[in-house]
């Protein structure tokens, strides 16, 4: 088996970045394939992403596999976030306000709105992450 080494810390100006590039970049990541949206162009999406990334520290170059994989794992984290929040919206009995959104989560699902929690919202706000 290959040992393989652990990359260095994802720096927090690295990471919104990543959630900026991904951004300019989502109607092409995350569209269907079809003439206009080929695997070819989502690879140069992906380019562009990395790009973006590697800009910010150009001493740390990060590769596409290790930015689409930090890609999940943010997804994923902030998939969780949300469903705690959720879930502490809904708990009775006083006690403090449930604690605020990451601002990653935040700016990466900008259609969030605290103010709002209507049951339409809630039933569609965990499966339009994606």
């Amino acid at each position: 088996m290959a040992d393989k080494k652990r990359g260095p810390n994802w720096s927090c100006e690295e990471k919104e970045v990543l959630v900026e590039e991904f951004l300019k970049q989502k109607h092409i990541l995350r569209g269907r394939f079809s003439t206009k949206i080929t695997a070819q162009a989502k690879k140069d999406a992906w380019t562009k992403v990395m790009n973006g990334v590697n800009q910010t520290n150009p001493d740390m170059k990060r590769d596409i596999e290790s930015v689409k994989k930090k890609w999940d794992n943010l997804l994923s984290g902030a998939k969780k976030d949300i469903i705690d929040y959720k879930k502490e919206l809904r708990k009775t009995g006083g006690g403090p306000p449930p604690r605020e959104l990451p601002a990653l989560t935040k700016k990466k699902y900008g259609r969030f709105s605290e103010k709002t929690h209507h049951r339409w919202e809630d039933k569609n706000l965990v499966s339009s992450l994606d």
